[in-house]
């Protein structure tokens, strides 16, 4: 598929058929930076109506690591969707696009408090990313140390360690967290 090059496989991304715009996405993302010049049709593909191609979508702008001046507007429209996986998406590119964390930073929150498990770990490492500019997200992260998967547990923990000292009211909890069975979790309350 590669072969084609980024731009006959851009082309694919106008296809009705939702499996050929995803596997064009997927294609696109694997080119990473190589890829830049079908940015364009990236970007259109965030409006799709499928949300899988819109998440697809905002990875492979992420793996192609191109903002143009239509990228950050176009997924910060998606910071309202209905789709929740979506509206992550779009915050953690924007974060890493280098566009306005503040206005990305609700959405990110508000992920931490997903049922999806997997969502909220990931909303935990992009806290952890922003680092005490995400000390709004204390609270939450907090609740995630005795919630959740292990994972999730040590994914907050991590983040409230690149919080710092901003995350201060999260000691009791990492404490206890220390004081548990689960060695990777001592672990990863011990690495704060």
């Amino acid at each position: 598929v590669c072969e084609s090059g980024p731009a006959a496989v851009a082309g694919w991304l106008a296809d009705a058929f939702v499996p050929v715009r995803m596997a064009a996405l997927a294609a696109i993302g694997e080119l990473g930076e190589e890829a830049g010049g079908a940015a364009p049709g990236v970007v259109t593909a965030l409006g799709d109506v499928s949300p899988e191609v819109r998440r697809l979508a905002v990875h492979t702008l992420g793996r192609i690591g191109t903002a143009t001046a239509e990228t950050l507007p176009a997924l910060s429209k998606l910071l309202l969707d209905d789709d929740e996986g979506t509206r992550f998406s779009a915050a953690r590119a924007i974060v890493s696009l280098g566009g306005d964390a503040a206005a990305a930073m609700p959405v990110i929150a508000a992920t931490l408090e997903s049922t999806d498990l997997r969502l909220a770990q990931e909303a935990a490492k992009t806290v952890g990313v922003l680092g005490p500019a995400a000390s709004a997200a204390t609270p939450a992260l907090v609740r995630m140390l005795s919630e959740g998967t292990r994972g999730v547990r040590i994914e907050a923990a991590w983040a409230l360690g690149r919080i710092g000292g901003a995350a201060a009211e999260a000691v009791p909890a990492l404490v206890r967290m220390l004081s548990g069975t689960d060695p990777l979790e001592r672990a990863g309350a011990a690495h704060v």
